[in-house]
């Protein structure tokens, strides 16, 4: 979601989905996210609280489920 700029309702149910999906296949769903518009909107959801939200791609890779932001 680098390139993102704007989120709506639609989109963070996307993200939902795509982590309800992720986490029965035993894997995780991580964001790189740079825009603070929608930095805002997934706090405000508390999407940042269930899917690992970074700044940069190699934040990104090198995190572990417990270095979420």
């Amino acid at each position: 979601m680098s390139g993102t700029v704007f989120c709506d309702s639609s989109g963070i149910r996307m993200l939902v989905v795509a982590h309800r999906q992720a986490a029965g296949r035993d894997t995780e769903v991580r964001l790189v996210v740079t825009s603070p518009a929608v930095l805002a909107v997934l706090s405000l959801m508390g999407v940042d609280r269930l899917l690992q939200v970074h700044t940069s791609l190699d934040e990104a890779l090198t995190s572990t489920p417990q270095d979420a932001a």
